[in-house]
């Protein structure tokens, strides 16, 4: 071996001896305990109704809605053969009782006026 390829050897013997001395070493490491994570929902019902009347003053065309579930019953009823039925818990909850005519048929209670 030449001169030079004897240093590099050394060199590389040496980082390695160095790694794994390193290697040998005990660390202490603490392990947390596990922790569950739970996704909060990002809006909360209210706070979707306040975001639902927001879409339906913007887009009215959009959505047929109703001060009452009577009402809405009532136009679901002479419409029997053009509407058709939310079935999904959460969005009977918010008040949206079906689909017309690519509208969205809502229930939409007057809001009682905020005093301050």
């Amino acid at each position: 071996m030449r001169a030079s390829s004897k240093g590099v050897l050394a060199a590389v013997l040496t980082v390695f001896s160095c790694g794994w001395a390193g290697a040998s070493a005990r660390t202490a490491w603490q392990v947390s305990e596990p922790k569950l994570v739970v996704p909060t929902e990002q809006s909360s019902e209210g706070e979707m109704r306040v975001s639902l009347r927001r879409d339906i003053a913007r887009h009215p065309g959009d959505f047929v809605s109703f001060p009452t579930e009577t009402a809405a019953m009532r136009f679901m009823k002479e419409h029997s053969m053009e509407t058709s039925r939310e079935t999904q818990p959460r969005m009977l909850d918010l008040g949206v009782v079906g689909y017309w005519q690519g509208r969205t048929l809502v229930v939409l209670p007057i809001a009682p006026a905020v005093t301050r």
